[in-house]
């Protein structure tokens, strides 16, 4: 398998359509879905989220049956596990070592809630006001969404990769281009710390990995079988995927 590897002359190319790119573009444009706008949460100030977060993660993983950190019951003590967990990367995103990309949605906008027997029994989804980008107030009548993070890990021989991790959709909000407008915020953010090569893996056989193709990520090989448990206590394959962002820009700016 070939290594990207640039040439001198590519990444004079390269720097100057950056140059270009990082004058007209930042992260807080906003991103082609009309309805949703995804943004960066303070890992200070928004921790107040974190209840929510939770009650997505554990909502995904029961109405997905997915592969996700954690693994039911969610009872009170696996809840507060959760609740650590994430504060945790809150903690990593408040040392520059992660980032916090949110999507926020209307509560009247919501889908009904799904059967009560995917969902742990003490799941509200209660509504949280947070603050935008620009410190403005969020209403009461909003609700966290979905979510994922760009973790930036401290790395000498690799400071351009960033992992794209725990990309989650509440399950009131789905079908609504969500997941991909958060992509394409992960990526603005990604070229402006420099992780220009984005790596993340998904269940084998999901519907994340259609989504992923679709917005230009590469799979890389086949899968990993037997990669890790789902809820049910069974095994199953892990797929990879990974975008290059240093070498889609020179590929546009040869167009």
């Amino acid at each position: 398998m070939s290594i990207f590897s640039p040439s001198p002359d590519m990444i004079a190319g390269l720097k100057a359509y950056m140059s270009k790119y990082d004058s007209t573009t930042s992260s807080n444009t906003t991103t082609s879905n009309p309805r949703y706008t995804a943004i960066i949460l303070d890992p200070i100030r928004d921790t107040n989220l974190i209840p929510a977060f939770v009650d997505i993660h554990i909502a995904c993983v029961l109405q997905d049956n997915l592969i996700a950190t954690f693994r039911p019951p969610f009872d009170a003590a696996k809840r507060e596990l959760m609740i650590k967990w994430w504060h945790a990367r809150f903690d990593e995103a408040s040392r520059d070592e992660r980032v916090i990309i949110a999507v926020l949605g209307k509560l009247r906008d919501a889908d009904a809630m799904p059967p009560p027997s995917k969902l742990a029994p003490d799941q509200q989804y209660e509504t949280r006001a947070i603050m935008t980008d620009s410190g403005e107030a969020v209403n009461h009548e909003e609700v966290l969404a979905g979510y994922v993070t760009l973790h930036k890990p401290i790395t000498e021989t690799g400071p351009f990769r960033g992992p794209i991790e725990k990309l989650l959709v509440s399950p009131r909000f789905r079908f609504r281009g969500i997941a991909r407008t958060m992509m394409e915020k992960a990526e603005v953010v990604g070229r402006e710390h420099g992780r220009t090569l984005l790596t993340l893996d998904t269940m084998t056989d999901s519907g994340a990995e259609v989504m992923y193709k679709k917005i230009g990520y590469t799979q890389l090989g086949d899968h990993i079988p037997d990669y890790g448990l789902y809820p049910d206590g069974t095994m199953g394959g892990g797929t990879f995927f990974y975008k290059d962002l240093r070498k889609e820009a020179l590929l546009k700016e040869a167009k």
